[in-house]
């Protein structure tokens, strides 16, 4: 169990029964072997908290708001901020609370939660593959396997259907036979 205590800021880490006293930022004292292997992998990060499922990782995810590390690694303007950061935040700029909140996280969750852009990419790509594809189709119609045309599109069978619907007197008052001369045999 970890609190901080008065404004001296020190830890007192519980070991069982026993109660040590560690100052603030001495992590070499606080960190366990266990923890110590995953520092060649997460740099000169801090690690902060459990995050996800206990392994040191960072991933912005609004359903675990806080990850295990930090998003940057340590240096030299972060341990200036870092001190000046203990004292009253009046004294912070708004450019240096956002770099403090830069330093630890990669996005605000708003960021995170913002729709990505990538939606249009996948139509653009659906819109290609089915032009493809119809492209495609027409082609092996047209080329590969030469069908013949249909005989109700040919222009015989066109005519033969319309002397039929004449000579069948369909529609005498107000049809199609009332616009043609059948003594002439032509349309009126």
């Amino acid at each position: 169990m970890m609190g901080m205590l008065g404004a001296n800021k020190v830890l007192a880490l519980v070991h069982g029964s026993r109660i040590v006293n560690v100052s603030s930022r001495s992590a070499s004292s606080v960190v366990s072997p266990s923890v110590k292997k995953y520092y060649p992998y997460i740099g000169n990060r801090e690690i902060v908290g459990f995050g996800r499922n206990g392994n040191p990782q960072y991933l912005d995810d609004p359903r675990f708001p806080y990850p295990s590390i930090r998003f940057r690694e340590n240096d030299d303007v972060f341990e200036a901020l870092r001190k000046k950061e203990l004292g009253d935040w009046k004294n912070l700029t708004i450019d240096e609370k956002k770099l403090l909140y830069r330093h630890s996280f990669r996005m605000t969750l708003a960021e995170t939660m913002a729709p990505h852009p990538r939606w249009k990419l996948s139509v653009a790509w659906a819109c290609f593959l089915m032009s493809a594809a119809m492209l495609y189709l027409s082609f092996v119609k047209s080329v590969v396997l030469n069908l013949p045309t249909m005989k109700y599109a040919q222009k015989d069978y066109k005519e033969a259907l319309l002397y039929r619907r004449l000579y069948s007197r369909d529609g005498p008052i107000d049809g199609l036979v009332s616009s043609f001369d059948f003594e002439n045999m032509r349309w009126k």
